[in-house]
């Protein structure tokens, strides 16, 4: 049957989406997963020594109040209303009962495969704390990679997770992430594993948004079109291609990108691994982009340049992020702070003045230095003396 939403799924989700307060992006991203989620493994791309799945996890991270539940919310309620919507787990589970619970999944359209879709509005009360995640991150890792899985390091006896296919998408505050998650998962697998998508975007503001939804539903019966897309979307299957000019600026890209030796001015050290994962995200989401607009399992160029471009757009707020939720998050948050102080003086400010703002907002001068050594070490700012005065500034 012929497709109904046009130009593409995502566009049409992102016009039924547009009465929520929630920002663009947040919905982009679940409507990204959602598509990942509704193809339970039949899509794949060879890549010689392995298949890859176009099979993602995200995080919505934002402040409370940045509508995170309500943008998951939306697109979990439109998954349940498709003829096989995936398997899907909300609620915490350890890393053994998670294998039992996956090993009882017996999806319509997947013989003999274990797709799941995990959604958590509140993170924490899928991840619960760290101590808990350090058992289930590995296993979260196996089931991104799309690898059969069992033994006593992720499971009791020899109880086996054959074909995986994991999907996820979970919304957190970012002061919450340093509780979440273990200490080194920044440095580890997984979080070069996610898309992270930051917002504080709060301009919508609809006070009577059945109204809008109202008017929309007169324009075009959206969910209708959604919905049958999606029906179509699941039936779906055999392995993508990429068409030739494609596959030539795909290899150009990704041979300039892993010959970066080390981060650009938007990412740290500790950030290397998701440079490094980067292409496998770029490559999932363009196939995810061409399942959205036909049936051809064919990508094409504009495929490739809008998904570099979405997640390119993500990077600048990945340092946050990162930072967070890392060992280190009061320090970094400090930072964040003089950072903040300095863009509103135009990076241009005496000690004085800079040591007196940080006694006010219960910065010691200890930190200050800290602070402003790490900004230094990053070519953001010098010192000059003028007078008796030190001045810190721009390059």
């Amino acid at each position: 049957m012929a497709r109904h939403c046009s130009p593409s799924w995502l566009d049409v989700y992102l016009k039924y989406t547009s009465c929520s307060e929630a920002p663009d992006v947040y919905h982009f991203w679940t409507g990204v997963i959602i598509l990942s989620a509704v193809l339970q493994r039949r899509v794949y791309k060879d890549r010689g020594l392995f298949q890859l799945h176009p099979n993602m996890y995200s995080f919505l991270v934002g402040p409370p109040g940045s509508r995170k539940s309500s943008a998951i919310g939306i697109g979990q309620e439109l998954l349940q209303s498709i003829q096989d919507p995936p398997p899907t787990i909300d609620v915490f589970h350890t890393a053994p009962v998670l294998v039992q619970v996956l090993n009882s999944i017996t999806p319509k359209y997947s013989p003999g495969k274990t797709p799941i879709l995990f959604i958590g509005d509140e993170a924490p009360t899928f991840f619960r704390r760290a101590k808990y995640a350090e058992d289930l991150i590995p296993l979260l890792i196996k089931l991104w990679d799309c690898k059969s899985t069992g033994g006593a390091t992720i499971a009791r006896g020899e109880e086996r997770i054959e074909h995986p296919y994991g999907c996820g998408i979970w919304g957190v505050v970012p002061e919450v992430l340093v509780d979440l998650m273990p200490k080194d998962i920044i440095q580890g697998g997984f979080a070069s594993r996610v898309v992270w998508v930051f917002s504080e975007d709060m301009s919508r503001c609809f006070a009577h948004p059945e109204l809008m939804h109202a008017a929309i539903k007169k324009i075009a019966p959206l969910e209708h079109l959604l919905v049958h897309d999606l029906n179509e979307i699941c039936l779906l299957h055999g392995e993508m291609t990429l068409k030739k000019d494609v596959y030539i600026e795909y290899q150009t890209w990704y041979e300039a990108i892993r010959q970066t030796s080390s981060p650009d001015d938007i990412l740290s050290v500790r950030q290397m691994g998701y440079l490094r994962r980067k292409p496998d995200l770029v490559y999932k989401l363009m196939m995810l982009l061409s399942v959205g607009e036909n049936d051809s399992l064919v990508v094409e160029m504009k495929h490739f340049k809008q998904a570099l471009a979405a997640i390119d757009k993500l990077e600048p707020d990945l340092p946050r992020i990162y930072r967070k939720a890392s060992k280190d998050a009061d320090k970094w948050e400090v930072i964040d702070k003089v950072t903040w102080k300095l863009d509103q003086e135009n990076w241009k400010v005496s000690r004085t003045k800079l040591t007196r703002w940080c006694s006010n907002n219960n910065i010691t001068v200890d930190q200050l230095d800290s602070a402003m050594y790490q900004l230094a070490s990053e070519g953001r700012i010098t010192s000059k003396t003028r007078g008796k005065t030190l001045w810190y500034e721009k390059p």
